[in-house]
């Protein structure tokens, strides 16, 4: 019989310093070629294919399956199941579908006695079925538990202060230390530190934007970014928002796993945005960069032009972005009107209005091209925010109040549905195991994994719901005391500060302005 080789390793660099040795696979494959008398054919390797990836993305599984159907050879050697895939439906497919070109896959540690061609097919031998099935699960499972020590390996080095990965502006110093460990320090990269000490000395002290830095260092300064290509306006935020350069260590700003979070449809992992008190943030062991003071102060920047996004910021309207039609429901904009002054026909002037974007203005829909003057708006708009500032009656009915006592409940609740759904899990444990253990048919399994998925499911939806009452109690509570601190100096901060100040500030506090076709308006604050 013929057979060939199939090795795989996830990274370039694994399969370059041999971490994953390629060749141990292929010397394996050789050797148990010639001990069972196979002719064997040459080998296909795939270097930098992470486990997890799909059968029909891989060029070498590709090849394999094509060869397969040009009955080029009987039989495909596989060091390890992992090999295939850390995925157990990825092994059970790639056994299939070679299967269907009747062509058998020996791995060695899933041992299966090897058949006539004519005599083979999937699922023909039962066990060895199941046994790559259990297989596939412990690979997976294995790989769950990876990304958990890896995690948690990040953690605990953020919490003892130590900074893992390079920042742009530091060179990364590898030593052995008394116990033959091998460990690392920092210095600085002068060059990159002074390209550092610009990007936040423009940004905060010079006022510059995030775009304008960007265009700054391409252009003009024509300094290569991190990568050694052209600057991006997220390089540039990501260099002004990095407490390394303090000499900080930060983890768990951004947090995905493949296992929990998973991918986007377009493969990529997706992440999710952690809030600051969930942050680990230790003094690090890397020299400072820049000082406290100014680093601070671009924080503070970054927060205020956060609350304004898009075009909104260059507006002249102080309340762009926020002004909607009470009819079309659409945006409005802020619009200089060109007006003749009543008495004097050859003079003219200037009024400035919100204009409804989409305006129809006829049938059923028919909405005002004009929503309101700008001036009027905008006293109605700052009236009503100083009379809900200053009257903490008006703030509770505007906001969602959750007592201390709804929230206890509700934790109970969080607690009690956190419990249920880790017996199911263990539930799930005892099962496959009944099943390897031949307690239980693969029906059994089957229905038994069915029953404890839906009522996983089921307990979950009621633990995202509790989650989802705990979040609104939180963020009522907090906008309720960020207006407060607001209120201690609004009438101050507004009148003296610029008109991006004042505008932030605005936009700090209110979700959108309805505009009704009667004139009502509704001022919705933000929750």
């Amino acid at each position: 019989m013929r057979a060939v080789a199939y090795a795989r390793v996830s990274t370039l660099d694994q399969a370059s310093e041999e971490k994953v040795s390629i060749p141990d696979q292929l010397k394996w494959a050789e050797n148990i070629a010639k001990e069972k008398g196979w002719e064997y054919g040459e080998p296909i390797i795939e270097p930098g294919i992470k486990g997890y990836a799909e059968l029909e993305d891989r060029e070498g599984v590709t090849k394999l399956f094509n060869d397969a159907k040009q009955d080029r050879f009987d039989i495909v050697l596989v060091y390890h199941s992992s090999r295939i895939a850390r995925e157990g439906d990825l092994i059970l497919k790639f056994h299939r579908i070679l299967a269907n070109s009747k062509v058998q896959v020996f791995i060695r540690n899933i041992p299966a006695e090897i058949v006539k061609k004519e005599d083979y097919y999937w699922g023909g031998n039962y066990t060895q079925q199941i046994m790559t099935a259990l297989a596939g699960v412990q690979d997976q499972q294995e790989n769950v538990a990876r990304s958990e020590r890896v995690r948690s390996g990040f953690r605990g080095m953020a919490e003892r202060g130590k900074l893992v990965f390079a920042p742009y502006g530091y060179e990364k110093k590898y030593s052995v230390d008394v116990n033959g460990k091998r460990t690392w320090t920092w210095e600085v990269d002068t060059n990159k530190a002074i390209v550092v000490e610009i990007i936040f000395d423009g940004y905060g002290n010079k006022e510059m934007t995030i775009r304008g830095l960007m265009m700054y260092l391409n252009e003009e300064k024509k300094i290569p970014s991190p990568s050694g290509s052209q600057w991006s306006s997220s390089t540039v935020k990501n260099i002004l928002s990095n407490p390394a350069y303090i000499g900080k260590v930060r983890w768990g700003r951004k947090l995905g796993s493949r296992y929990k979070q998973g991918t986007s449809s377009t493969g990529k992992q997706k992440r999710i945005i952690l809030t600051p008190d969930k942050w680990v943030l230790e003094n690090g062991d890397q020299p400072s960069i820049i000082g406290d003071e100014l680093f601070n102060k671009v924080q503070t920047r970054l927060r205020e032009r956060g609350l304004i996004h898009g075009r909104t910021i260059a507006s002249p309207g102080l309340l762009t972005g926020l002004v909607k039609c009470g009819i079309c429901g659409k945006n409005a904009y802020h619009k200089a009107q060109r007006i003749k002054r009543k008495g004097d026909l050859e003079k003219k002037g200037v009024r400035f209005d919100y204009i409804c974007q989409t305006y129809v203005s006829k049938g059923k829909n028919a909405c005002r091209r004009h929503i309101m003057s700008a001036s009027k708006l905008h006293e109605l708009v700052i009236e009503d925010i100083n009379k809900v500032i200053s009257s903490a009656s008006k703030r509770n009915k505007i906001f969602y109040t959750g007592t201390s006592n709804n929230l206890s409940k509700l934790e109970e609740k969080r607690l009690n549905y956190v419990t249920a759904i880790k017996k199911l899990e263990i539930e799930s444990g005892r099962v496959v195991e009944a099943f390897s253990k031949g307690a239980i048919t693969l029906d059994d399994l089957g229905r038994e994994r069915k029953r404890i998925d839906n009522d996983t499911i089921a307990i979950q939806k009621e633990l995202d719901s509790i989650e989802d009452k705990v979040k609104k109690i939180d963020q009522s509570q907090n906008a309720k005391e960020k207006l407060k601190n607001i209120a201690k100096d609004f009438k101050k901060a507004f009148k003296k500060g610029s008109f991006i100040n004042q505008k932030e500030l605005i936009h700090s506090l209110l979700e959108s302005v309805v505009v009704e076709k009667d004139g009502a308006v509704t001022i919705n604050y933000k929750l």
